[in-house]
């Protein structure tokens, strides 16, 4: 969900309209986000939320980049994926952005609180399994590793 509303908030605030492309896999995320722009009162057609089936991506994501009224497009996900999109973007000569596959690394400091730290790690893990801002590797400053494995 906060990918999605990173995604679409900006825009919308520029004063554009936006497309979501929904993923195959959580559908009802997307058309929640959508359903909370209507009861704000946003007007039909600022959000626009594309949902499909998975043997279907190829041509619904083909068909947007190729449209005339599509001016940018935003994607994030995998490499491979990023890879086929941005040819594709290419193709037509339009802009993108690409947020593509990896982790984000956490970073704890010698004067960091350890406890808060261990919770912020945690957290961040398990709330964002899939997700590119999920950290994935752990710098852990030097004196910090000689800590009691129950702060941690």
């Amino acid at each position: 969900m906060i990918l999605a509303l990173r995604a679409v908030l900006y825009p919308i605030a520029a004063g554009n309209t936006v497309i979501l492309k929904s993923s195959e896999l959580s559908p009802q995320t997307h058309y929640l986000l959508a359903s909370f722009f209507k009861e704000a009162g946003f007007p039909p057609g600022v959000l626009n939320v594309i949902c499909h089936a998975r043997e279907d991506a190829p041509l619904i994501t083909n068909t947007l980049i190729a449209h005339r009224a599509i001016r940018k497009i935003n994607f994030t996900g995998s490499t491979h994926v990023g890879k086929m999109i941005a040819a594709k973007a290419g193709e037509h000569l339009k802009p993108i952005l690409l947020e593509l596959g990896g982790k984000a690394p956490l970073v704890v400091l010698a004067d960091a609180d350890i406890k808060k730290a261990a919770e912020a790690a945690a957290i961040g893990s398990y709330m964002h399994v899939r997700a590119a801002q999920s950290p994935f590797l752990h710098y852990i400053s030097g004196n910090l590793l000689n800590q009691p494995c129950e702060k941690i």
